[in-house]
């Protein structure tokens, strides 16, 4: 099976660790015996970069026979929309649920990239979404289409780790009260005032440190997760956050607005707890995990979600589209 992933977002000489969990699911495939091919391209809200894709792309499949496309977030079909070949598309967040701008509302932009993706999930043979909470924003697409498929967890890499010796070889200071945010802060739809803002509300007799992560490479992610007290989400909208199910995979308490399918995930979790995205009721769901002696496990709560059973999952989607 010959297929062509087609993506917008892909590791760079200047963000080698970006996507991880996608550059692993391709890693997966490969080894299943899947012959991929990666046909990257960036879009930088370009129209003439979109029509130099689709030339190249149209180059491509002249020269060689595939089998399937499957284009990574809706943008990323577009240089694929008309061609014959059967046509997979990932919906993974913002591609369906809109761009924020500078002020962190939703930008006409992302509204035209919501127009496209529903066009372009028109076209598809086949939509893959990452959460079942994104099923109502394409509420033309025919069910029989659509197969919810999260981003798989890799459980040998992500499990639970002494947190103080997590802290010794990251140097971090063993007292403090440590909160992992899960996202980039430069981004607006992630929302760090709205965790920085929670942490005001919070008792002065915690010391407390705000952590955030970036640019770092996947195996070094356990050790942060671990370090921590708890892994805090505080986004505008998401898809399926890895954070959060890396998170449980280590036995960490989980704090989120209700974004995505965090709620389905936590739902049976002792011990994290999905908020109001106020600032007053994050700080008390976060006090309520820091006045807390108790060790929870979250294992269990995603061990249907172990990568080689994603990956199985992706292979029977192929497979049935081949059909």
């Amino acid at each position: 099976m010959r297929v062509l992933v087609i993506t917008t977002e892909w590791p760079t000489p200047q963000q080698p660790f970006r996507v991880p969990f996608l550059t692993r699911q391709i890693e997966l495939l490969q080894n299943r015996g899947i012959e991929l091919e990666i046909f990257h391209f960036e879009g930088k809200k370009n129209p003439i970069n979109y029509l130099k894709a689709y030339f190249a792309f149209l180059k491509k499949i002249r020269k060689k026979k595939y089998d399937l496309v499957h284009a990574q977030w809706g943008q990323s079909a577009l240089p694929a929309l008309f061609s014959d070949l059967p046509l997979i598309i990932t919906f993974r967040g913002s591609d369906l649920q809109g761009i924020t701008n500078s002020k962190g509302t939703y930008s006409v932009l992302g509204k035209i990239l919501y127009k496209i993706s529903c066009f372009g999930a028109g076209k598809a043979h086949a939509v893959m979404l990452v959460s079942a909470s994104m099923r109502k924003l394409l509420p033309d697409i025919n069910d029989a289409k659509i197969k919810i498929v999260p981003s798989g967890v890799n459980l040998n890499l992500f499990s639970p780790l002494n947190s103080l010796d997590c802290r010794l070889k990251l140097g971090f200071d063993a007292q403090k009260k440590i909160i992992l945010f899960g996202g980039d802060p430069e981004r607006t739809d992630k929302r760090y005032y709205l965790a920085n803002e929670a942490l005001s509300y919070i008792d002065k007799r915690f010391d407390i440190e705000l952590l955030t992560v970036k640019n770092i490479e996947q195996v070094n992610m356990p050790l942060y997760i671990n370090a921590a007290n708890l892994v805090l989400l505080t986004s505008k909208h998401e898809g399926s956050p890895n954070i959060i199910k890396e998170a449980l995979a280590c036995n960490k308490p989980v704090v989120s607005v209700n974004v995505g399918d965090v709620a389905e995930r936590i739902r049976n979790v002792r011990g994290s707890w999905v908020v109001e995205d106020t600032p007053q009721s994050i700080a008390a769901a976060i006090t309520r995990v820091l006045d807390s002696k108790d060790e929870y496990e979250s294992r269990s709560s995603v061990l249907e979600l172990d990568e080689n059973l994603i990956t199985d999952q992706i292979i029977n989607i192929y497979k049935q589209l081949l059909k």
